[in-house]
């Protein structure tokens, strides 16, 4: 199934979108009210890692095997003048625990950054863009 779920964070101090993908998804967050939750504390228990980031976007999974709850966060930089050509950086957060890590992300993640890049540039700003409802393909 993929990513199935994309919002902006509005509950946060720093821009950010999430996204849910469906792998260990049921079983290890159970519900969308119960992953944004824990993707919201997790981000901002990260707000020093995070916080210098023009935006971010993180991608929700989990591993069944191993129980691990898992995020693939994307920090994007040199927006400015907008809409720029950022740089991205990226992190893995394992159960709670934000570290550079490879591999950074799966194929599904890459095609939706890649999405999304195509979609702020079509944009005027980046409050336009995080306001850009996510249409899953």
């Amino acid at each position: 199934m993929g990513i199935f779920y994309g919002d902006r964070m509005r509950n946060l101090v720093f821009p950010a979108k999430v996204f849910f993908h469906s792998a260990g998804f049921k079983e290890l967050y159970g519900s969308i009210k119960d992953a944004r939750t824990y993707s919201a504390l997790n981000l901002m228990r990260s707000y020093d890692t995070l916080k210098d980031f023009d935006y971010v976007i993180s991608v929700l999974w989990g591993n069944v095997k191993t129980q691990e709850k898992i995020m693939d966060i994307f920090g994007f930089s040199d927006t400015s003048p907008w809409p720029g050509n950022p740089d991205v950086s990226s992190y893995i957060m394992k159960n709670g625990i934000i570290r550079k890590e490879n591999p950074i992300a799966c194929g599904d993640s890459v095609i939706l950054l890649g999405n999304e890049e195509s979609l702020r540039r079509k944009c005027g700003s980046l409050e336009e863009y995080l306001n850009r409802p996510f249409k899953a393909s």
